[in-house]
């Protein structure tokens, strides 16, 4: 079987990330800014609790966490939680809540979906 032709301009990919993204553009740099801040991402209790279906074993990953959360407290820099919310039924959360739904514990109220004690 033949492989399919590429639309006009696209190039075959040469198996190197880093010079694929430079030939498209994206090898610009912003460098680090200068007013630092930690975003601890989706720490919930759902991924900790063992009585959660999306139970994740990841103790360990998030006491790491929490040593960085602590220590950029300590030297005054921003701390930012990100977290999944959903409306109760998940009516806001489209197709993907519909595929797993076990996401039902990031709905509005339920524990699981607080984010862990740090």
């Amino acid at each position: 079987m033949s492989e399919p032709e590429r639309p006009q301009g696209e190039r075959e990919m040469t198996g190197d990330l880093t010079a694929e993204y430079a030939a498209h553009g994206f090898s610009g740099e912003l460098g680090f800014g200068s007013a630092p801040a930690v975003v601890a991402v989706d720490i919930a209790m759902a991924y900790l609790d063992e009585s959660s279906p999306l139970y994740a074993g990841v103790e360990d990953a998030v006491a790491s966490a929490a040593r960085v959360i602590a220590a950029a407290r300590e030297a005054g820099v921003p701390v930012l939680h990100t977290r999944v919310r959903y409306q109760p039924g998940g009516a806001d959360g489209g197709v993907f809540r519909r595929k797993v739904p076990s996401l039902w514990v990031f709905d509005e109220g339920c524990a699981l979906g607080e984010p862990a004690p740090s």
